[in-house]
């Protein structure tokens, strides 16, 4: 008896993404035999509560920071600048030889610049109104 297949778009759910996800990563593991590394770099106050993070992950020799975000009080205080520096030494300790970062044109380019990151991809979104920027470091002395 041969399936019939069927395409179709879908809501997000969980399931789905669990799934897909669970295959994509057996199927990398299989051809290049290592596991993507996550983690997390938290801001926290003198109460435990998060103020801010940073998510990231090393695959291979690369970070990639997923997300960074700082509570608008915390701002400019130079928390981003050390939650950098720790995702940095802990992408080392992990192998990374290279960070890299992608940010739209109003959130934070000019602090990865300052951070050492630098543009290696733009893509223009809706006709030029926004450029999201691809930024990368390298992690080696």
């Amino acid at each position: 008896m041969t399936d019939t297949l069927t395409i179709a778009i879908e809501p997000p759910d969980d399931a789905f993404g669990a799934q897909i996800h669970a295959g994509l990563r057996a199927f990398n593991r299989a051809v290049e035999g290592s596991e993507r590394q996550s983690f997390n770099v938290a801001l926290r106050d003198g109460e435990g509560r998060l103020q801010g993070g940073l998510i990231a992950s090393v695959r291979f020799d690369v970070m990639n920071i997923q997300d960074l975000y700082i509570e608008e009080p915390h701002r400019r205080g130079g928390h981003g600048a050390r939650l950098i520096a720790m995702a940095e030494d802990e992408a080392r300790r992990r192998g990374a030889r290279l960070a890299c970062v992608m940010t739209f044109s109003w959130q934070a380019r000019p602090f990865y610049e300052k951070q050492g990151y630098a543009v290696y991809a733009e893509l223009s979104y809706l006709g030029g109104t926004h450029t999201l920027y691809s930024l990368k470091k390298s992690l080696c002395a």
